[in-house]
């Protein structure tokens, strides 16, 4: 805000943070005398001191002022008020006829953005004095409500003769600027960027969105745009790092989400697998240019490894692992399956053919478990022949097809069948 006499403005000085006001005479006047004629001269009579003392005097006074542009803070002296503010309160305290205070209002225009000045007076006549206080307050709100973003006072003076400049200095109170991290932008929308302004107690201070400056990471402007100096347009999904500035104050770099309407989806969805053994996953992206899409391990390599064609090789430890797609046109969108890792259990030999009577020695090896014991069974009970506790196995008297079953013993969901084919015949004994 700029403030100047109205007798002369041009040869006023401006400087940020200051306001400048100058008083205009509205009108006054003085007096005169007379005298008689004598024959002879009279000495000039020597007037008599005076005990009245002189009239209190009041003139119509203005000032002009300037309003900033809305964007960033001023940086040039010669735009003095604040960039935040839509409306300023400025007063004369104690210069009024009645010796109250004369203040007035003004009015930031709604319809541009771009710094402008205009002339305003107050609606009430103001004492002529050299001691006249002047203070001025600024507002993000238009009716000059809530908490000041700026504020200045000092001593201006008023003179009978229309002229007078005093200048008083004016700061921000704005200290500190955030913007909330927790914010998204859609792509193809534009909303408006939510921001804190705070006074140097925490206190939060109302500034309108015309107010602040939004500055995107060179970076990210591929994927952020700035429309109308107010509002973010999302451009390409992902992070975009966004500044704020007001009145010079500036906010950290926040990072704020770009997001589409993009959708991933991972099969199979849940998985059991024995140690060391693989699965291929399969992604799918909706609504979004491009279907690829980068696949991790939560766990990381303890939880095994997975190619870029999504082919998951487990780990040799048993154990629950997550398996993440992320879309690479829009990292924010993925998609997971749960792969749960079980002991490996195999038989050794894995077939046997046999005949009557005959004795089998079977070798259990269980991977991934401290516990390596299992617990063998015939699957046909007594009538498929007969197994001992280390695996050795007689067929029985009649012939058929049967089966070995070998549980492990850690985790007794974890089993491996084998068919054994007895035939007819005289038998002998293999004790491996």
């Amino acid at each position: 805000m700029r403030f100047f006499g109205l007798s002369r403005p041009s040869s006023a000085v401006f400087v940020w943070g200051l306001l400048l006001i100058t008083a205009s005479l509205i009108g006054c006047g003085g007096g005169g005398g007379g005298g008689g004629v004598s024959d002879t001269p009279s000495p000039t009579p020597t007037p008599s001191p005076s005990t009245t003392p002189p009239a209190t005097r009041y003139v119509a006074a203005g000032f002009d002022l300037v309003w900033s542009a809305r964007s960033r803070a001023a940086d040039s002296p010669l735009i003095p008020a604040p960039a935040s503010a839509t409306s300023a309160r400025v007063t004369l305290r104690e210069a009024g006829e009645d010796g109250g205070d004369v203040s007035v209002l003004v009015r930031r225009r709604t319809n541009t953005t771009t710094s402008y000045s205009e002339h305003v007076t107050f609606a009430r006549l103001v004492r002529v004095g050299d001691d006249l206080t002047l203070e001025a307050r600024f507002f993000g709100d238009p009716d000059g409500a809530g908490i000041p973003v700026a504020t200045g006072s000092g001593t201006v003076s008023v003179r009978g003769d229309g002229t007078g400049i005093g200048t008083i200095s004016t700061a921000s109170r704005i200290a500190s600027v955030t913007v909330p991290a927790d914010q998204s932008v859609p792509v193809g929308e534009s909303v408006e960027i939510r921001f804190e302004a705070r006074d140097a107690s925490g206190a939060l201070i109302p500034v309108p969105p015309g107010a602040a400056f939004f500055t995107v990471s060179p970076a990210d402007v591929s994927r952020l745009g700035i429309f109308n100096g107010t509002q973010a347009n999302g451009l390409l999904p992902g992070s975009a790092s966004v500044m704020v500035t007001i009145d010079g104050v500036s906010s950290d770099l926040t990072a704020l989400m770009v997001r589409s309407n993009a959708q991933v989806t991972l099969t199979p969805s849940t998985t059991v697998l024995p140690v060391l053994s693989q699965v291929l996953f399969s992604a799918q992206v909706t609504n979004a240019p491009s279907q690829h899409v980068t696949y991790t391990i939560r766990e990381g390599a303890s939880g095994g490894s997975i190619t870029t064609e999504g082919v998951y090789t487990a780990p040799s430890r048993i154990g629950t692992f997550q398996v993440d797609a992320v879309s690479v046109y829009d990292p924010t969108k993925s998609a997971s399956a749960v792969v749960t890792v079980k002991p490996r259990l195999t038989i050794s030999p894995e077939a046997a053919t046999l005949t009557l009577r005959e004795q089998r020695a079977f070798v259990a090896t269980v991977i991934g478990s401290s516990d390596t014991s299992v617990a063998w069974s015939v699957q046909e009970g007594p009538v498929g022949g007969t197994v001992t506790l280390d695996g050795v196995y007689t067929a029985p008297a009649a012939p058929g097809i049967y089966h070995l079953t070998a549980v492990c013993n850690a985790d007794s969901s974890v089993q491996t069948i084998i068919t054994i084919t007895v035939q007819a015949g005289s038998g002998t004994v293999i004790i491996e």
